[in-house]
């Protein structure tokens, strides 16, 4: 069974708005392994549930809010982390 265009553009957005973007966010503040994670998991849930909210407020495609947020969030910490170190 051949997968749609739509479907694969869908997993690849969440794929990376949950499972890269928080990892990639916490890299500036944090200094060791365990703390890191830790750090992802809630920055993960966070930009889920503000991509939630805001997907239902908006009336924008899920996974595009979720990953909007999640890319807004890391470009922040990382121009916070240019900043501030």
């Amino acid at each position: 069974m051949k997968s749609s265009n739509a479907l694969v553009l869908v997993s690849a957005s969440l794929a990376s708005a949950l499972l890269f973007l928080p990892a990639a966010t916490v890299l500036p503040w944090a200094r060791r392994i365990p703390p890191a994670i830790a750090m992802a998991i809630v920055v993960g849930v966070g930009d889920f549930a503000l991509g939630f909210y805001l997907s239902n407020v908006m009336t924008w495609p899920f996974s595009q809010a979720v990953g909007g947020v999640g890319f807004g969030v890391f470009l922040l910490s990382h121009v916070l982390g240019l900043f501030l170190r």
